[in-house]
């Protein structure tokens, strides 16, 4: 597992991190491995489904099967809005 935590500065720009609708992977820059927020079967994604509020930090955690990304690798997260 990978976890990514971001403190929120922008409530209404980190909706769309926040939203359950919206898909959010996270990739490595170099390999270009992809990495998806796992579901659980009674607890949902594992990922803040709160209203962001500011100075709040929040988190995503990733699922990493087989160490595909490194620790110290360069990565971007991606939001996808639902259609």
């Amino acid at each position: 597992m990978l976890v990514f935590k971001y403190r929120v500065l922008d409530p209404e720009k980190a909706k769309l991190l926040n939203d359950s609708k919206t898909r959010a992977f996270l990739r490595d820059e170099a390999t270009g491995n992809v990495l998806m927020v796992p579901a659980m079967e009674n607890i949902g994604e594992l990922r803040t489904g709160d209203a962001p509020h500011p100075d709040r930090t929040s988190f995503m955690i990733f699922g990493n099967p087989g160490k595909r990304v490194k620790s110290g690798s360069r990565a971007s997260i991606v939001a996808v809005p639902p259609a």
